[in-house]
């Protein structure tokens, strides 16, 4: 099975990923979760509704199956998307993992270009030793360096107001860098990477209400040093500080 959260793993047909770090206290303010985990969502076949469940796995692994560029527009804000398929091939399940662009994700896409084979890929998320989201990206076990070293990179813009403060980190020649670096990847491994920006299926669209929970069976996990965990943080935008 490939979904795992170190204990557990579920045997559902159908699962969208979200990975979750964050959450709302109270008062409706952004706090940090101690352990970040994949939000899960499945598709309810009565109402063909994704309904979020009670699964909260830190690691999801098969063999990466495509890859998807969205764009969504939310309270008249445009965010890019990247969708990344991995298809477990004992289970059958095809798990779709939405991502947004930041600085864990950016060390993901990073990992995922020095991939010379799509399987057997496992990505988990975890807290780093410095506090921040983070991802590992590991196959057969072993663990994925990126490919791009820090100096290699473009480097973001810093956008300050008149008093010289930084108010904005600018990441967009770095991301159209791993876009442009993922359909590669895409192309190289023999499936689409396309791009959409019309209006989405249900299959799209975020889990509605938590579903039942689901029987779960325990496996050992693989243990792999994860990718950030010896990367300096020294950005000024407030996030996870990788400067790319």
């Amino acid at each position: 099975m490939a979904l795992s959260n170190g204990k557990n793993y579920s045997n559902d047909p159908l699962v969208f990923l979200s990975p979750r770090s964050k959450t709302k206290d109270k008062d409706g303010k952004a706090v940090e979760i101690a352990k970040p985990y994949f939000e899960v969502g499945r598709v309810n076949p009565t109402t063909t509704k994704i309904e979020k469940t009670e699964e909260q796995p830190t690691e999801v692994s098969g063999d990466l199956s495509g890859i998807q560029f969205k764009t969504r527009e939310f309270n008249g804000v445009s965010t890019a998307h990247t969708v990344l398929f991995l298809k477990d091939t004992e289970s059958k399940e095809t798990y779709h993992i939405d991502l947004t662009s930041r600085i864990s994700t950016r060390s993901l896409f990073n990992a995922l270009l020095n991939l010379e084979s799509p399987n057997g890929i496992s990505i988990s998320i975890y807290r780093s030793k410095k506090g921040f989201e983070s991802f590992g990206v590991s196959q057969g076990g072993v663990n994925v360096k990126w490919k791009y070293e820090l100096k290699d990179l473009p480097q973001p813009e810093k956008i300050t107001n008149k008093k010289g403060e930084v108010i904005q980190t600018d990441y967009s020649e770095g991301d159209a860098l791993f876009e442009a670096g993922l359909k590669e990847l895409a192309a190289k491994f023999g499936f689409s990477a396309g791009k959409k920006e019309a209006a989405e299926s249900a299959a799209d669209q975020p889990p509605a209400k938590p579903a039942a929970k689901t029987t779960t069976k325990t496996t050992p996990k693989t243990a792999t040093k994860p990718v950030e965990d010896t990367v300096p943080t020294n950005s000024a935008d407030g996030d996870d500080t990788i400067p790319f």
